[in-house]
């Protein structure tokens, strides 16, 4: 069993916000409607004992993409295909039951391109990138904010890598949610010397990745701050909660995206402690590997991809296939994410206006540049006796 932890840290914003809003039973503040500058930010970090990402978006207005119909009928003959003994007596004229099991091919998808990419780089660790996938899909799609198009933007939230040799997850994760840092191309060149794609997650090859990580637990300290995380078995939640964190547990994420959306609105009522979401999962989930050492590394054989084809119903389909709907399916994230980026600078633009002398502050440290007058904190040399 793969045990996977997650943490929900918000910043503190630099300046508090002037309202609360309630609503389904738990509140959050509204850094949107105040009339004063609120730079929002949240950290996720997933680790597991052998990944990290952000707050829910779950108060921002959806459309459904189902009011398209070509694209609705090319989802239901897709789910169709994949998923005709659960779906005989149901609905699929029902919206949230279709964005159900969308979401559940969606998570498929994410498992067929890691197999495909490990079988080609002939390396990687595919193990937990099969187990975390119900996750990490789940985050990119519908909880963090987040401008693939902007991928700087100062407000989105950040997804951390703990265990950094899981990237390839993260990597089919931004391929899907528009990031042109990762093109079907980049996932062909996984692990290889120069490629946009390497065997863990670098900031500075690769728009979207936050954190360079790779020694187990570093994510811990990268997301919040705080040098917690050891590789132990210790029980991690009870640890935890020593330190005074909120903690969830999850037993299975796998096939059950409700169980891991609720643990992220429960964390996000949670407004006075930091939230740790422990889920447990398989690792290698699908391949005849699952639940061993074994699916840690290395790649598949052919009987091994032949039958995950077909308990998925991918046989047909050639390595790196993308359903063609899931691109606009998974590009609604970061729609939203380009209106908000536009509301933020839009309060930007007024905070500038009216303090003037800290917003020119707030550009120095955004482009990573001293404050005047920093050298005056250096401490006085003394004179040698």
């Amino acid at each position: 069993m793969a045990i996977s932890n997650l943490i929900v840290k918000p910043f503190p914003p630099l300046f508090h916000p002037k309202h609360t809003i309630k609503t389904n039973n738990y509140k959050y503040d509204d850094y949107h409607t105040t009339n004063i500058l609120a730079l929002r930010s949240h950290i996720l970090c997933l680790k597991t004992n052998n990944i990290s990402t952000t707050s829910p978006l779950f108060d921002q207005p959806r459309p459904s993409l189902f009011k398209d119909k070509d694209y609705k009928l090319s989802w239901q003959e897709e789910v169709k295909r994949a998923y005709a003994l659960e779906i005989s007596n149901q609905n699929l004229n029902d919206d949230e039951k279709l964005q159900e099991l969308v979401d559940k091919r969606c998570v498929d998808n994410v498992r067929m391109l890691i197999v495909d990419s490990v079988r080609h780089a002939k390396a990687g660790h595919a193990g937990m990138a099969l187990g975390m996938a119900e996750v990490a899909y789940f985050l990119y799609r519908h909880a963090m904010r987040y401008n693939s198009t902007s991928p700087k933007w100062f407000n989105r939230d950040r997804f951390v890598l703990s265990a950094g040799h899981g990237c390839l997850l993260q990597y089919v994760c931004l391929h899907f949610a528009s990031f042109q840092s990762v093109q079907i191309e980049d996932l062909k060149c996984l692990c290889k010397l120069g490629s946009r794609t390497p065997g863990h997650p670098e900031n500075v090859v690769t728009q979207g990745i936050e954190v360079t990580t790779g020694p187990l637990g570093q994510g811990v300290a990268n997301a919040v701050g705080l040098a917690l995380a050891s590789a132990n078995l210790e029980d991690i939640s009870a640890r935890f909660e020593a330190l005074g964190w909120n903690t969830i547990t999850i037993d299975n994420s796998q096939g059950n995206l409700d169980a891991f959306k609720n643990a992220l609105i429960s964390a996000h009522s949670e407004t006075r402690k930091p939230t740790f979401i422990r889920v447990k999962t398989i690792i290698g989930k699908l391949s005849k590997k699952e639940g061993t050492s074994k699916a840690h590394h290395g790649t598949f054989d052919d009987d091994d991809v032949k039958q995950m084809k077909q308990r998925v119903k991918w046989d047909d389909r050639e390595p790196f296939h993308v359903i063609p709907m899931v691109y606009r399916e998974t590009r609604a994230q970061t729609d939203i994410g380009g209106r908000l980026e536009q509301e933020w600078n839009s309060k930007l633009n007024y905070y500038q206006n009216k303090y003037p002398e800290e917003a020119a502050e707030f550009k120095l440290v955004l482009a990573d540049r001293m404050l005047p007058g920093w050298e005056n904190s250096l401490p006085i040399k003394c004179a040698s006796i």
